[in-house]
């Protein structure tokens, strides 16, 4: 006698991101156990709202686009011989990209807090000669320019 079930599964988190351009991508994952013995029947519908593509019948997705920012939900039904496994969601949010334009003046050494409107915000300088910022936001002059 050989007792099969239906498969069990869960969508692994999808960090939310901040907007980067057009290149806004995820590639989902799960963890799948086929649960029959040496079940090779086994099929996978992803869905994913707002994306493109919006479906995937992949194992393991790859590159799925999205074009604006927003709350989106990508869904994972997996099916095998003795039926599918409940649909499972997991939710993610893309951030719209902030942009900040001006000017920062500080002396060689002193610093500065930047002070960001939306959380994740990740800092940069485009001159790290010029000033270094850290990932809090702190500014810090370096050489003239």
């Amino acid at each position: 006698i050989i007792i099969k079930k239906p498969p069990t599964a869960s969508i692994n988190n999808i960090a939310d991101f901040c907007q980067n351009g057009t290149n806004n991508t995820i590639s989902p994952t799960a963890v799948v156990d086929p649960c029959a013995p040496n079940s090779n029947n086994v099929t996978y519908a992803w869905s994913f709202q707002g994306g493109s593509p919006a479906t995937s019948s992949q194992a393991n997705p790859t590159n799925i686009t999205y074009s604006t920012p927003g709350i989106y939900t990508v869904s994972l039904v997996v099916t095998n011989e003795c039926g599918p496994v409940t649909a499972l969601n997991q939710t993610f949010e893309i951030f719209l990209e902030p942009e900040i334009t001006g000017e920062l003046t500080a002396c060689a050494g002193q610093t500065s807090q930047l002070i960001a409107s939306t959380t994740g915000s990740n800092w940069t300088s485009s001159n790290s000669s010029v000033a270094a910022v850290n990932s809090s936001g702190l500014v810090t002059g370096g050489n003239p320019g």
